[in-house]
């Protein structure tokens, strides 16, 4: 967002304004920080209101149009949980952590552990044991 000079010199006074208050604790800087906030609350909106605005007007352009895929990029990419960031190690030993790279990792894993036929050894035959089973 583009800030321009009156919106940080608004909130630089209700900063001080703020900071007189809790030193004085008097009604009068109270008031007087409570009007400071109502000011710069209004100029940060207005300033708001102007960077979408001209944000609007660049998207309506032939490069605001390229402009549209790297902001949906972006938020995509800010959506991410990097608390949840993955990393897996291929059959080689080297680290992958892009998820295409990690989900062609795992179907192969699992394509080979679902589509493999299991040895299977022969067992014995057992004994017959006729009667009550006794209880133990």
């Amino acid at each position: 967002m583009v800030v321009n000079r009156e919106v940080q010199e608004s909130v630089k006074r209700k900063s001080r304004a703020f900071k007189d208050w809790r030193v004085r604790q008097a009604q009068r800087e109270e008031e007087q920080y409570r009007e400071e906030e109502k000011d710069s609350r209004r100029k940060v909106g207005i300033g708001i209101g102007k960077a979408i605005e001209q944000l609007n007007e660049r998207l309506r352009t032939k490069e605001g149009e390229k402009d549209i895929y790297k902001i949906s990029k972006l938020k995509k990419k800010q959506k991410q949980d990097l608390s949840q960031l993955v990393v897996i190690r291929d059959r080689d030993g080297n680290i992958l952590h892009r998820d295409d790279d990690i989900k062609r990792i795992w179907r192969k894993y699992y394509d080979q552990l679902l589509n493999t036929e299991n040895e299977k050894k022969e067992q014995k035959e057992a004994q017959r044991v006729e009667g009550p089973v006794v209880e133990i």
